[in-house]
């Protein structure tokens, strides 16, 4: 693909600050970019999620095994996404609901 870009790495083409493209070619352009980026978007808010649940974890000391019951998502992904920082383990959407439900105590 560097070839087809004149030599350009994509992940560099993609990290110009600025581009000289005319207006029909900008906005297809930052849709492409938010669609390529948007794993490591997806995953930088797990992960930001992961960091203030803890907190709130350890704040409202309330245990993995009632986070389960209460939201019926299975133990062992909890677990792994709260003590081990496996955040692929949980879906950005459940990450969510975790947190909401210990603001919410």
């Amino acid at each position: 693909m560097a070839k087809q870009l004149g030599g350009i790495d994509l992940n560099d083409f993609l990290a110009a600050e600025q581009l000289e493209l005319p207006n029909r070619y900008a906005k297809v352009f930052r849709s492409f970019q938010a669609a390529y980026q948007r794993v490591d978007t997806k995953n930088e808010s797990k992960k930001l999620r992961w960091i203030k649940t803890i907190e709130l974890k350890k704040q409202k000391g309330v245990t993995v095994t009632q986070i389960s019951k209460a939201l019926n998502i299975d133990v062992g992904n909890i677990n792994a996404y709260l003590k081990h920082g496996e955040i692929d383990r949980l879906s950005l959407e459940k990450a969510t609901k975790i947190m909401k439900y210990l603001y919410s105590l």
